[in-house]
């Protein structure tokens, strides 16, 4: 998980430094309109990464999903077929809101259980939660030019 404050371009370095990325999972909360997070994702990683890093993320297939109810997509993606041993996702990055301030209990509560999915299904190695300490607009304003 990543620590409080974390600004947008060192979430964008840490979500892509998750090798091997080929799947991530964004929330933009519902906070701006349209899908400005997919948007935006890669220009903050041409600003913030270089070469295979860069390479990496293009790799990446952006879900955007418009709330915050992760975890019947991180259930899906998680899931080991019995049979064959495989999941969907090769790794999984959530990108989501800490909210800190009047929805900061739900925020809390949420990167939780998405962690607690991520231990029950043994995927550690596979998937990790990233978020901020607000949203993102005042985490863009915070982070400066």
């Amino acid at each position: 998980m990543s620590p409080p404050g974390t600004n947008v371009a060192s979430s964008v370095e840490s979500y892509s430094a998750h090798s091997g990325l080929h799947l991530g999972v964004i929330s933009h909360g519902g906070h701006l309109l349209g899908d400005p997070v997919t948007s935006l994702l890669p220009e903050f990683a041409r600003l913030t990464l270089t070469g295979e890093g860069v390479q990496r993320f293009h790799g990446t297939a952006l879900v955007p999903i418009d709330g915050v109810d992760f975890l019947p997509y991180m259930r899906v993606l998680l899931k080991q077929d019995v049979e064959s041993g495989h999941r969907i996702a090769r790794r999984v990055a959530v990108i989501t809101d800490g909210d800190k301030g009047s929805a900061e209990k739900t925020a809390r509560s949420r990167i939780h259980d998405l962690n607690a999915l991520i231990t029950a299904t043994g995927t550690t190695d596979l998937a990790r939660v990233f978020h901020n300490e607000f949203t993102l607009e005042p985490e863009i304003l915070r982070a400066g030019p």
